[in-house]
């Protein structure tokens, strides 16, 4: 029997995949195939232990169309934002949020729990990201190398930011 790789050491594990899975609407194969292709294994080989059936060339069929069905990518997605590493899903994290927050004010109560408790770990780690790593997130040491370039540019995406800037700044 395959070991399936459930991403322990990433803050993942086979709940959290299961309860993301239902969010997503993956079926049971599909949150299995996410789990082993979130941890770099081929399509072909996910899909093996997903149980997927047929001979080896439907399977590597199935492997490719279950990479590319939306409850997969919205999975990898998730799991990605999550744990910082694996393919990204389709779903970069503005996108990811605005599906998460969509759920939380429309899904079922325990899909908006889940949502929500979801949301409220992306920003835990995006906020210890920010104390970890601050000159990252530094909006004036970002402008400041983007006026060196373009002060226009500059001005105008710290305009689009909701700050004021200028020469003197």
């Amino acid at each position: 029997m395959t070991e399936i790789p459930w991403g322990e050491a990433e803050g993942l594990g086979e709940e959290w995949f299961r309860d993301q899975g239902k969010i997503c609407n993956a079926t049971s194969q599909q949150v299995v195939f996410a789990a082993c292709y979130h941890a770099g294994w081929t399509a072909t080989a996910a899909a093996k232990a997903a149980k997927y059936s047929g001979n080896d060339d439907s399977i590597r069929q199935a492997g490719h169309r279950a990479s590319h069905s939306s409850a997969v990518q919205a999975l990898l997605g998730l799991a990605h934002s999550v744990s910082g590493i694996g393919p990204t899903g389709s779903c970069e994290i503005a996108e990811v949020k605005a599906i998460l927050s969509r759920i939380a004010r429309q899904g079922d109560s325990n899909s908006r729990l889940r949502a929500c408790e979801t949301l409220a770990r992306i920003h835990e780690n995006e906020q210890k990201r920010d104390r970890e790593y601050p000159e990252e997130t530094d909006i004036h040491a970002e402008l400041r190398a983007i006026e060196a370039l373009s002060p226009e540019l500059a001005k105008s995406y710290a305009e689009s930011k909701g700050i004021k800037w200028g020469s003197n700044e």
